[in-house]
């Protein structure tokens, strides 16, 4: 019996040895894996800050960081109950700030690495009332951020620039001229916008309006066929840089836009601008890779500078009997375009406005050879994809 007994303990213990065996080596790869997952994320978000091309540099953190982002078992904000009051307040040793005077800062630098958190009102007992520009810039980490309880008077242009996964902003009341230029382009998973009941901006469809101004629309919200409302007489600077729409309606209520409008919107297909414009601002569809076709209206006088610079898919341009000037590089590198008519009122074709377009095979000018040439500045039809360095193109006159 004694060694029935011994053997049974005997084999007690070993089975308990080999469990235990098992489970150390079960742990051992899911803590590398974690690991290595973070080490494969740091590096990538390393390299995605020291691209000298701006627009490899924009699509590489689209594809690359986000994706990766939502690879990780992670929570995902946008999926799960989100509770505000449950963030922590951010330390303030995390930020760079500057003395406004009468015991007021702006803040210019978020040095932290958290995910989400609140802003503190008071940093070293003065009151945040402003965020400068860039001072969040390419914090990629961050998802969320709540500044309802900051006294905020103003964000600067950029602020938030290049933060590919933040979602979610919480801000407080804010003045009617808070923000000028938008503070949140680039940030292509921004899906969220609060702003205290008070305050004098408006939010209606995703896009935030001071009185008949269109400041800036939220990058990714869930609508991507944006109405501009009635009313509207100006957009702003930025206003919808990086986002994702597919279709914009603009009233004809609009009579002013300022530059880099539709910068990046690589979905955007179909644009009905305002009969009431004069100028197609200067790279106001840069980059809008998916643009096929555009009509401008009668009316409109000047197409500036890098208008449609980089619209690779650019087919159809109509342009009005009223237009006077074609800007410098202002139809560069649109590589599907195959011809284009150019009215004879126009008067200048700036520096490269065609250059890079390697399909362009005839223009159709309304005027004489010599008002072409008169017209023409130098370079227009410059390449880096031909031995001689030119496109190949036919100028067809009085057409």
């Amino acid at each position: 019996m004694k060694k029935i007994f011994k053997k049974t303990v005997w084999i007690a213990i070993c089975s308990m040895a080999i469990c235990l065996l098992t489970s150390c080596g079960k742990e051992k790869p899911q803590e590398k894996k974690v690991k290595d997952d973070h080490i494969e994320y740091e590096t990538t978000k390393e390299n995605g800050t020291t691209y000298e091309d701006e627009e490899a540099q924009t699509a590489e953190i689209q594809e690359g960081d986000i994706q990766n982002s939502k690879n990780k078992n992670d929570t995902d904000m946008a999926e799960e109950p989100f509770d505000w009051n449950a963030l922590p307040i951010a330390k303030e040793s995390d930020f760079e700030w500057k003395d406004l005077g009468s015991s007021r800062i702006s803040i210019t630098r978020y040095l932290g690495s958290e995910e989400a958190f609140k802003v503190p009102s008071t940093i070293a007992g003065n009151t945040v009332v402003k965020i400068s520009n860039h001072a969040f810039e390419e914090k990629i980490n961050l998802k969320c951020v709540d500044f309802s309880d900051v006294h905020l008077e103003e964000i600067e242009e950029s602020a938030f620039w290049l933060c590919h996964n933040l979602k979610k902003v919480a801000l407080p009341d804010m003045p009617s001229d808070s923000i000028y230029i938008n503070p949140f382009a680039q940030c292509t998973s921004l899906s969220e916008i609060t702003f205290g009941e008070g305050s004098g901006l408006e939010i209606e469809n995703g896009i935030i309006y001071s009185d008949t101004s269109l400041l800036f629309r939220i990058p990714a919200f869930a609508d991507k066929n944006v109405v501009i409302r009635e009313g509207t007489t100006e957009l702003k600077h930025l206003a919808f840089g990086g986002n994702n729409i597919e279709s914009v309606v603009m009233p004809d209520s609009v009579v002013s836009v300022d530059r880099l409008i539709f910068e990046e919107c690589h979905d955007l297909k179909s644009v009905t601008l305002s009969a009431n414009l004069k100028n197609i601002s200067d790279d106001m569809f840069r980059g809008c890779r998916s643009l096929k076709e555009i009509t401008i209206p009668e009316g409109v006088e000047r197409i500036i500078g890098g208008a449609f610079l980089g619209c690779w898919s650019l087919e159809s341009v109509n342009l009005p009997s009223t237009l006077t000037e074609i800007g410098s590089h202002c139809f560069g590198s649109c590589k599907s375009l195959t011809n284009i008519t150019i009215p004879k009122n126009v008067s200048r074709i700036g520096e490269k406005a065609f250059s890079n377009c390697n399909a362009l095979t005839d223009i159709y000018y309304g005027s004489s050879e010599q008002d072409w040439n008169a017209a023409v500045e130098t370079d227009v039809f410059v390449t880096n994809e031909s031995d001689a360095g030119v496109i190949d193109v036919t100028v067809h006159y009085n057409q």
